[in-house]
């Protein structure tokens, strides 16, 4: 192998993170600390998330090794991309599901003149974090128009493998305090999505985000 493709593999194993520190690592240690950590499922599917992120290593070389021997085949190791991060996506929804407790939550029904953004106007200041049920999302505020632009922190693209109601049940157990809820959502910029919400009278989701803003940045539920 040249020199390129050895420099190239060394960064590969740089750039890797330890495997308690991979996306199905990282949620198998969070839900350790679960109410539900004991039951069998759970136990199972942490051990298939942390055994998924310990190969992590070898299939990042495997690939690396693969397109440097063959450039061409770059569309095929593009498909074997897509194709893990499916798999590593099915092995922490497992962890979600087993481990986490899912909350309910009803939509209010949709306004009928309801503008959305498209990602554009919103204000990373105006924004709080949504973690519940193994998912967390970025939230923010538009300043004008009653929507929340979603975005994931749990890394990777296997987001865009998520349901609708996999998105919005975060938001929706975040605001629910205040009275506010959520509505119909819509697919967003690349790898994100809005969702509208109503309010009751008297109740301004804005200046309750502003005035919380250290607690929702580590993931509380707004207070009215």
């Amino acid at each position: 192998m040249n020199r390129i493709g050895i420099i190239a593999i060394a960064a590969a194993l740089v750039a890797m993170p330890a495997a308690a520190e991979t996306h199905p690592g990282r949620l198998a240690n969070e839900a350790a600390d679960s109410p539900k950590a004991n039951a069998t499922e759970c136990v199972a599917a942490r051990a298939d998330a942390l055994d998924w992120s310990e190969g992590g290593v070898g299939k990042v070389l495997k690939g690396a090794g693969r397109i440097l021997v063959w450039p061409l085949a770059e569309r095929s190791a593009e498909r074997r991309s897509e194709e893990k991060n499916a798999a590593r996506e099915r092995v922490m929804e497992r962890v979600r599901q087993a481990c986490f407790v899912q909350p309910e939550f009803e939509r209010a029904p949709p306004s009928p003149d309801q503008r959305w953004p498209m990602a554009r106007g919103y204000d990373r200041k105006l924004s709080f974090v949504a973690k519940v049920g193994g998912r967390s999302i970025l939230v923010m505020v538009h300043p004008t128009t009653n929507t929340l632009w979603m975005l994931s922190k749990d890394g990777g693209p296997g987001s865009a493998l998520w349901t609708p109601d996999g998105w919005v049940r975060p938001v929706a157990w975040a605001i629910e305090p205040t009275g506010c809820r959520v509505t119909e959502d819509v697919p967003s910029s690349g790898n994100t999505r809005e969702v509208g919400f109503v309010c009751p009278a008297g109740v301004d989701l804005r200046a309750l985000v502003r005035s919380q803003a250290a607690g929702l940045r580590a993931g509380d539920q707004l207070r009215r």
